[in-house]
């Protein structure tokens, strides 16, 4: 049994959130993989491929793989510290 006092989400402790202060975070889900730019993560937005963003790596405070959806397929979920960079730094891919 978990003592409520000392319990902490694994989530909240990975991220050493403070609980004096709230973190400036931006969560996205999508598709994680290699930039065209090494200081950069690119964040797919759909399984097209043909949407994305790329994400400053310092900016990457913590991911993890999610579980399948309807279709079997597995997408990342992203948190992103806003206070690390720009956001208007990433890219984003047009149909063609």
């Amino acid at each position: 049994m978990t003592d409520l006092e000392t319990y902490e989400n694994p989530l909240v402790a990975s991220l050493a959130l403070d609980p004096h202060h709230t973190p400036n975070l931006t969560v996205v889900t999508g598709f994680l993989g290699r930039s065209d730019d090494d200081v950069f993560k690119r964040l797919y937005l759909n399984a097209d491929f043909c949407i994305w963003i790329d994400i400053l790596k310092v900016m990457i405070v913590h991911f993890q793989q999610l579980g399948p959806d309807e279709s079997g397929v597995r997408k990342d979920i992203v948190w992103i510290d806003r206070s690390r960079g720009d956001t208007a730094n990433g890219h984003g891919g047009k149909f063609r």
